[in-house]
């Protein structure tokens, strides 16, 4: 009786919230981290209710939690699914649910113990962080000029918008397998390799280039480039603005002002 009682203390007081099914899939026991969890006062409020009422009526919800019952019924160790539940409040909540079934003396299934943690916050962030993602992503892909992430060992990129291959006249399958030679048309190879050292030891450079198109065409080009770093490589963050039209501009006005003197 005493074990019992010390057994059932650690149980209530355990920093992890426990919840019991039985095998018609009811709540048999839960402790009170599993009610602080939810949003319930005591046990009362959860023993003798379906597991099933508890969860979500979302996809990663009610038939999430059934895969999960049949699962731990089946005699499979749940770890880690990621489900959502319903708070007292009923609002879906997150979690990270490991399960495995309780064997009676005879081999079958008998209840299934459920170790439950709040994931929710952790969900919320990913969230976010997906979400922003998607906000630079759409407005990195929509600015007029190419921008390219450049492996500055292999000089081919590393990422880039879809303005980049467009500049050159490029698909996107075929611009990720090329290099800075493959179209510079001003540096020779040996003069890219220097220039690319340069920025490296500095802050970044902004130049005038020019650069071959697929079809042959060679255009005039401002590149503002410097070195960042991602996931602890030093890589090349480069802006290209196509100024042929500038330029032509430029050499027209030139021209007419030697016709005026």
């Amino acid at each position: 009786m005493h074990s019992e009682q010390l057994y059932r203390n650690f149980y209530d007081t355990a920093p992890s919230a426990y919840i019991n099914v039985g095998e018609d899939g009811v709540i048999r026991h839960c402790n009170r981290k599993a009610c602080e969890i939810l949003g319930y006062l005591d046990e009362n409020c959860l023993v003798g209710r379906g597991f099933l009422e508890l969860c979500a009526d979302t996809e990663h919800g009610i038939p999430q939690a059934r895969m999960i019952l049949e699962d731990a019924t089946a005699g499979e160790n749940v770890e880690g699914r990621e489900l959502q539940l319903l708070s007292a409040e009923g609002i879906p909540l997150w979690v990270s649910l490991s399960m495995n079934s309780i064997r009676t003396r005879e081999g079958t299934a008998g209840e299934t113990r459920a170790i439950i943690e709040n994931i929710n916050e952790r969900k919320r962030m990913q969230t976010a962080l997906a979400e922003s993602e998607q906000r630079y992503r759409t407005l990195f892909n929509q600015l007029p000029q190419a921008v390219i992430v450049y492996d500055p060992e292999s000089t081919k990129p590393l990422e880039f918008n879809d303005a980049a291959p467009s500049l050159l006249g490029y698909t996107r399958e075929e611009f990720s397998t090329i290099g800075i030679t493959d179209y510079e048309a001003l540096e020779s190879a040996e003069e890219t390799a220097t220039h690319i050292e340069r920025i490296l030891d500095g802050n970044g450079d902004v130049f005038e280039s020019r650069m071959r198109r697929k079809d042959g065409a060679v255009m005039d080009v401002l590149v503002n480039v410097r070195p960042i770093e991602i996931g602890g490589k030093r890589v090349l963050h480069a802006i290209i603005t196509d100024v042929s039209s500038l330029k032509h501009d430029k050499k027209l006005l030139a021209s007419q002002y030697t016709v005026l003197e």
